[in-house]
């Protein structure tokens, strides 16, 4: 490897929480996000899931933290990012297929999947290697 290659390597640490909460609610998060805003029935859906995740009843307050550090994340590394790492990272964990799962609850919870969420999904999907059949499996295709 010569001087110029290594120095575009990526060599910033990859962390992997041991039990993936941080990034599927990350992924979930990201996919709120995806048509502008977290609209109320997608920020319930969240409290519910995230309650879910963490195998009991959290203050309110808590599960804003959980959601507000999740959004931090995303602001600083950005929609594309954090669906590679998240997709990525679950991939490896194997729990992908679950948190695609977990995140089409969030999308589906408001007004309808918007393509801009489906397509936040499939991004995931594609990170963590699953193929395009797979995916479609979870979250079915692109809605109207």
């Amino acid at each position: 490897m010569n001087e110029e290659d290594r120095h575009e390597r990526n060599t910033e640490p990859f962390d992997i929480t041991l039990d993936g909460v941080d990034e599927t609610v990350d992924l979930m998060v990201v996919v709120a996000k995806a048509d502008g805003r977290i609209d109320s029935d997608e920020a319930n859906t969240l409290v519910v899931l995230i309650n879910t995740l963490n195998r009991r009843v959290l203050d309110r307050t808590i599960t804003r933290t959980i959601v507000q550090e999740s959004l931090n994340r995303l602001q600083r590394d950005g929609p594309r990012k954090t669906l590679d790492r998240v997709g990525q990272t679950l991939s490896y964990m194997g729990k992908l297929k679950d948190a695609l799962g977990l995140a089409l609850d969030v999308a589906t919870s408001g007004r309808g999947m918007t393509e801009l969420e489906w397509t936040s999904l499939v991004l995931a999907g594609r990170a963590g290697g699953l193929s395009a059949a797979e995916i479609r499996d979870i979250i079915g295709d692109l809605p109207k």
